[in-house]
């Protein structure tokens, strides 16, 4: 069953939204909470949503919050790397309780959410989201893949996101030999996710959209024509590596390098 997880209300608005999400009669979605400590409504550990988010393959965290926008901004932007994320309109708040105000506006987000869960979350490790958006080069015009495919409250967003991916399939996954397509970015880089697993990446690096990675999945990041290259992780670091055929780097989905050994 999809999970909303609210987090950031204080106790007593999630008491009183509870009443609101009654009034719903909704039976597909289930609802959690993680409350704010402080006086007014805020995300101040991250670390916890992302644990509670772990619960589920399908969780959908709604933030609340009233801190200024650079701290917004930041806090988004750390979730939405792992899982599903999106912010409440402050303007919400006054509606809680208020039916039908508060509860449509969830029926609203629930419906925009279910289709993003069916038709842009990543179902497989094939899936072009789950590549490193840090490392893997890709031409301006589809460059916005992964920007767009955390977008909400748009009803454009959703189709859009889908035609923005179909050409990114068309014009990055490759055939290479045998039945398995691999992703080849336009510096002529091929992402290999099919080797052995190995490295296992720690506490939230193992989700990318709400979708649970494989232990030890990475990719075996080399040169289509085995010549010399150099790879950008996300830190900025750089990583070059000479002529041949056993010239690669282990990068996981985040642009994190990972061991050479298991």
């Amino acid at each position: 069953m999809p999970v909303l997880i609210i987090a950031g209300v204080l106790s007593g608005q999630a008491k009183r939204i509870e009443s609101d999400v009654r009034s719903m009669k909704n039976d597909a979605w289930a609802i959690q909470y993680v409350v704010s400590r402080g006086s007014v409504p805020a995300i101040r550990d991250v670390n916890e949503i992302c644990k509670v988010a772990s619960g589920s393959t399908e969780s959908h965290i709604l933030g609340v919050s009233k801190q200024e926008g650079r701290a917004r901004r930041a806090i988004a932007a750390e979730i939405r790397q792992f899982f599903r994320f999106r912010w409440l309109n402050n303007a919400a708040l006054s509606w809680i309780g208020r039916s039908p105000g508060f509860a449509e506006e969830l029926q609203r987000i629930i419906a925009e959410e279910s289709q993003w869960s069916e038709l842009i979350k990543p179902k497989s490790l094939c899936d072009a989201l789950v590549l490193p958006r840090a490392s893997f080069q890709c031409h301006p015009d589809l460059a916005g893949l992964w920007q767009l495919s955390e977008a909400c409250n748009d009803d454009n967003n959703i189709n859009s996101a889908i035609k923005l991916r179909s050409a990114f399939e068309r014009r990055y996954r490759k055939s290479m030999g045998g039945t398995v397509q691999r992703w080849v970015d336009k510096d002529g880089l091929v992402y290999d996710h099919t080797g052995q697993r190995h490295g296992v990446a720690p506490f939230p690096y193992n989700w990318k959209y709400s979708y649970c990675l494989e232990s030890g999945f990475h990719y075996d990041v080399s040169h289509i024509k085995q010549e010399s290259f150099c790879l950008v992780d996300s830190k900025g670091e750089r990583y070059s590596r000479g002529r041949g055929p056993r010239q690669y780097v282990n990068l996981d989905s985040h642009g994190r390098v990972v061991s050479d050994h298991p």
